[in-house]
């Protein structure tokens, strides 16, 4: 009877370090062999070798054979093969090495290999009943089996699974293949019926079906009968394939092979694998999607508590009905080839297919019901599902009103071991401010962590402790919120961040209990403190239905974490989450070529920064204005790079330091040139440029500068230049020659007034197009105008002498730009010169005139200067040379300068 099992397994435990004598029973029928002898007389006889042979007891015969001098090399045999079988025939042994993974058919095989047997033409396949067996030439083989994945043999499959493992099985009968699914990050496959077109409804045999599901049943039965094998899905980002019904227009279940999943080894979209081991999601594992797919079926259990197997209930949750299965088919991704061996067996999670108009993504939430939200908030809050969106809650129809049903499904994400990305899109619905029924809270109230662990153990899953205690906390967080009347938005806010950077309430509480307790504390003590932590929040926690939840963040992107953020933006930023807060969006600027957005303050009455995303800036992918996007990613302006524009403006804020120096920062001080506190920050709104369409998650993260707005009356451009200051003047032109500006233009410079007698102050912006790699677009509006060619003044000297181009740039190397090294060079030669010219008292003017154009064709001096070094220079000169040699040539061109 062991031999009849299918596999090794039991068969090599109970032999291990025994001596067994066995009658080869006649499994196969006498007339599809040619035995001789027959197949009665076969008598084998096992032993175990193992490390030592000297350890095994053996029979004085056996011994005498394995013992004799040069047997083990003779026979090809390794002292660490498991098991050796000794075939008795006609008087000999003829000995055959076993493995525990080996498939009894294939060693019914080989023994008919041995001398003495005579096999015609017979092939290894599959009877009516599933089982593997030889078959005649006439026979077609079978090339695929899918059979359950048995842990606890105690536990009966349920008549719903066996049903559905069957009903899989004879679409693959049929020929109807795995089609794998073009949604999802991971490797999804959808099995199909015999006829390869539907999928059959499954249910209790026991209960007599109506005549319409009859017939659909057999269509189904039908599907694998016409051949429609599994169809691989050529979307999503994982294996998936559909397994079909008879017209091959229906899918009956979905297979999700674990080596298939996102990060996985034969993932079949090509991802890199894995090189840690942990998945998308942070807290999960590579290959253990299927494992939590079939665990969130287990814990859904109907209001009346854990499923009793094998009666089929269907969950609180609709979870649909999910197992772990083993299944070989040719149709699935083999990236080394395919041939019918166990080596090509893929486990993975099989799921009953979901009849459905759609996903909640395809329409608006408003028409969902509240007891179908809830539910599924009770699934994702109490597993901790870090991947809740729109397109995996399925959308049905049923009864004669149509009435709306959700169905969650791709639980491959639950049960992480940390809550960082825990994400539930049901979070922003209306439908999540509304409190829990009566019913709801008593089926939350029944909810056991600890039996629900056990219940998975006995099921084959050991959780990992870390995700166990994840998900007895995030239980423990469901039941309390749930008995204080919180809403699963209130609930779900805590579970989830508010940014990406942000850590969530319940990792705050972790993080508190985690700093009382000991190190050597036991789990039972800590999930103690955590709970006493969680009733002191929860306390404080009881929002009101009517609270509307954010759609928005904002968050300062943090490079070095050992530079605090200035006062001064800090605040930028909390006036601007301020105006967020109060529904107050962002207004886009109809000005520029690229995407500017005035962010407003809590009154919404005037402008607190203005918000510039990298992504739309001119000639980016999501560029407003229908801008062509770079071919050759170069920007506007010569010798700059779409999508670094942010980091310039930047940039351009970090070196317009006060006369005192680079800014010690925190402390905050206004610039020499006064341009506007900036910074780089992450922001999500819907107001911005989605031309793909917007949801609250993270692919529509925005990133760019964030800049204080400046209350004017206006441009240089709207008024004569008469009137500015030569003082103001002149602190641009020092800036714009530094940064070698390639966009200096009336429009970017802001006239203000100040004092009792509005005195003009005039504040340089827009400096995405500064730092550019080569001199071509310099342009300096100023250069023409009467102030430039005034000289500088003792003090505008003073801080041009104390200019470092070295220590600038590593200075934007601490803040996290590595600027490249041609922008670097280019800086380098502009600090250069404005230094040189202005110790040889050189105007604003005649600097300005060497590094900008005449005109467009015509090469600037400090053009020529860097040609007329280039073509001395070796191409092996070290950077430092060259712009020695760049030096040497300007002092020779300045003197020329000075003296005319």
């Amino acid at each position: 009877s062991l031999l009849n099992e299918g596999e090794l397994g039991s068969f090599f435990k109970t032999t291990r370090k025994k001596k067994i004598k066995v009658e080869f029973p006649p499994l196969i029928p006498v007339e599809l062999l040619d035995f001789s002898p027959a197949l009665e007389d076969l008598v084998l006889e096992v032993c175990t070798v193992g490390m030592s042979i000297a350890s095994v007891a053996l029979s004085p015969a056996l011994e005498e054979v394995v013992n004799f001098p040069g047997f083990i090399g003779r026979f090809g045999l390794d002292l660490d093969d498991p098991i050796l079988i000794f075939l008795s025939i006609s008087g000999s042994l003829s000995p055959l090495r076993v493995m525990e993974s080996d498939l009894i058919a294939s060693v019914k095989l080989r023994i008919q290999s041995i001398k003495g047997f005579f096999v015609k033409k017979q092939k290894l396949g599959y009877d009516v009943d599933g089982r593997r067996r030889l078959i005649s030439p006439q026979e077609k083989p079978k090339d695929f089996f899918l059979e359950p994945v048995f842990v606890n043999r105690e536990i009966e499959l349920a008549p719903l699974l066996k049903e559905l493992i069957n009903s899989t099985l004879e679409g693959l009968e049929k020929g109807n293949g795995p089609i794998k699914s073009s949604d999802g990050s991971g490797g999804a496959y959808f099995m199909q019926d015999p006829s390869g077109n539907k999928y059959p409804v499954f249910v209790n045999r026991e209960i007599e079906l109506a005549p319409l599901l009859k017939e659909l049943i057999n269509s189904t039965l039908e599907g694998l009968e016409k051949g429609n094998g599994p169809i691989k899905s050529s979307d999503g980002s994982g294996g998936a394939y559909f397994m079909q019904d008879p017209s091959g227009n229906k899918y009956v279940s979905v297979f999700k092979p674990i080596d298939e999943e996102p990060l996985a080894v034969n993932n079949p979209h090509g991802q890199p694998v894995s090189v840690d081991g942990e998945g998308l999601k942070k807290g999960t594992q590579v290959g253990e999607g299927a494992f939590r797919e079939v665990a969130a079926y287990i814990l859904d259990y109907p209001m009346i508590g854990p499923r009793t197997f094998p009666h089929d209930q269907s969950g609180f949750a609709g979870v649909p009905p999910t197992t772990m299965v083993k299944c070989l088919h040719k149709d699935f991704n083999h990236p080394n080839g395919y041939s019918f061996s166990p080596e090509n067996t893929k486990i993975g999670s099989l799921q009953m297919f979901v009849s459905n108009v759609g996903t909640c993504e395809d329409m608006g939430y408003g028409v969902f019901p509240v007891d179908q939200v809830h539910k599924i908030s009770v699934l994702d809050i109490r597993l901790a599902n870090a991947d809740r969106h729109g397109g995996n809650i399925l959308v049905s129809r049923d009864g004669k009103d149509g009435q709306i049903v959700l169905t969650p499904i791709d639980h491959g994400y639950c049960f992480p071991n940390k809550f960082e990305d825990c994400t539930f899109e049901w979070l922003y619905w209306p439908q999540a401010k509304e409190p829990y029924s009566s019913e709801t809270l008593e089926y939350i109230k029944s909810l056991d962590a600890e039996q629900d662990i056990e219940l998975l153990r006995l099921h084959g899953w050991e959780i990992p402790p870390s995700c166990a205690r994840v998900f007895r906390i995030s239980t423990m967080l469901l039941m309390k919120g749930a008995a204080k009347g919180l809403t699963p938005f209130a609930i779900g806010s805590m579970m989830c961040r508010e940014t990406l950077e942000k850590e969530s309430v319940i990792e705050q509480i972790i993080n508190d209990a985690e700093a009382i307790v000991f190190p050597e504390t036991a789990e039972e003590e800590f999930i103690s403190t955590v709970s006493a932590i969680m009733d002191c929040c929860l306390d404080q926690r009881l929002i009101s239905p009517q609270e509307t939840p954010k759609d928005f963040f904002v968050e300062p992107v943090v490079v070095n974490q050992d530079i605090e953020l200035p006062s001064l933006l800090k605040e930028l930023i909390s006036s601007t989450i301020e105006g967020l807060d109060n529904g107050n969006g962002p207004i886009k600027s109809s000005d520029g070529s690229g995407g500017a957005y005035f962010m407003q303050d809590p009154s919404g009455n005037k402008y607190v920064s203005v918000f510039k995303p990298i992504d739309e800036e001119p000639m980016a992918v999501n560029n407003p204005h229908g801008q062509p996007v770079s071919i050759d990613g170069e920007g506007l302006k010569k010798g700059t790079q779409v999508g670094e524009g942010a980091f310039r403006e930047v940039a351009a804020y970090m070196l317009d330091y006060p006369m005192t120096g680079p800014r010690a920062f925190p402390h905050d001080q206004s610039g020499f040139a006064g341009v506007p506190p900036t910074t780089m920050v992450k922001c999500l709104h819907k107001d911005f440029n989605h031309p793909n369409g917007y949801s609250f998650s993270p692919e529509n993260t925005k990133i760019g500068s964030l800049q204080m707005f400046v209350s004017n009356v206006g441009t240089c451009e709207d008024m004569g230049y008469g009137v500015f200051p030569v003082d103001q003047v002149h602190k641009i032109s020092v800036l714009d020659i530094r940064l070698a500006n390639a966009d200096r233009h009336g429009g970017n410079i802001l006239v203000s007034r100040e004092g009792k007698y509005g005195q003009i102050v005039l504040t340089p912006i827009d400096h995405g197009y500064c730092f550019p790699n080569k001199f071509e677009d310099c342009t300096f509006e100023w250069l023409y105008w009467p102030q430039a060619k005034e000289p500088y003044s003792p003090e505008t000297l003073e801080y041009i002498k104390s200019l470092d181009a070295e220590q600038d740039i590593e200075l934007l190397r601490i803040h996290g730009w590595e600027i490249p090294p041609s922008c670097a060079r280019v800086y380098r030669i502009s600090t250069m010169l404005l230094k040189k010219g202005a110790v040889k008292g050189l105007t604003p003017f005649a600097i300005g005139s060497i590094m900008c154009r005449e005109t467009l064709n015509k090469e600037s001096v400090i053009e020529q200067i860097i040609n007329d070094a280039e073509a001395i220079v070796l191409p092996e000169t070290t950077e430092e040379e060259f712009i020695s040699t760049v030096s040497a040539i300007m002092d020779c061109c300045l003197d020329q300068y000075s003296r005319n």
